[in-house]
Order: C-alpha cells, then sequence, then structure tokens
C-alpha cells in the first residue's frame, strides 16, 4: 500500500461569478495532489522503465511492501531520475551516435 493518501490540496480561485442578488462571489476549486495516478495494467516495472529507475527506489519512495500489490488509484511519487537513458552506439566507430 502506497504512502499516505492525501485528499486535501489548497483552494484555486476562480472567475468571479454574481450572484442574482448582484453580490459577487468567488468560487474555489481544488488542485489535484502531486503525483502519478495508477491506472488499470500500470505495473511498477513499466513505470520504472517510463521513469528510468528501478522497482526498488520505487517502492522505496511510496513505502510500498509488496511491489506487485498496487491498486488503481494509488497515487506515487516519481523519484529522481538515477540513471540516464540507453545510448545508441555506432557499430562501426563504437561511439555514441549524436542524433
Amino acid at each position: 500500500m502506497p504512502g499516505k493518501r492525501n485528499t486535501y490540496a489548497p483552494p484555486v480561485p476562480m472567475p468571479q461569478a454574481k450572484e442574482k442578488t448582484g453580490r459577487t462571489i468567488t468560487i474555489y476549486k481544488k488542485k489535484p495532489p502531486p503525483g502519478y495516478v495508477v491506472k488499470s495494467g500500470d505495473t511498477l516495472s513499466a513505470l520504472a522503465r517510463q521513469w528510468a529507475t528501478t522497482v526498488k527506489d520505487i517502492a522505496r519512495i511510496n513505502k510500498i511492501k509488496d511491489p506487485n500489490k498496487i491498486r488503481v488509484g494509488d497515487r506515487l511519487k516519481k523519484p529522481p531520475m538515477n540513471r540516464m537513458p540507453p545510448v545508441a552506439i555506432d557499430p562501426r566507430t563504437g561511439k555514441p551516435l549524436v542524433l
């Protein structure tokens, strides 16, 4: 189970509106909390590849005890990028390809 499920976010003022009485009111909209919301079919290994990190790092940062058990709707924090994506090597020269 990921860390805390905090749904509170500070309100964001929306455009002003006028009531029938002529008074002006401000409508507030909640900002979604930061992080990634798990969707159906997501796995930690797929997210780790997408975020260029490891399953172990994602589980550690989100305090997940069993990495095989994440649920749709869980909010995950992304770990800092700790490795570079693979680089294409020119087989003739052995040097990285510049695209």
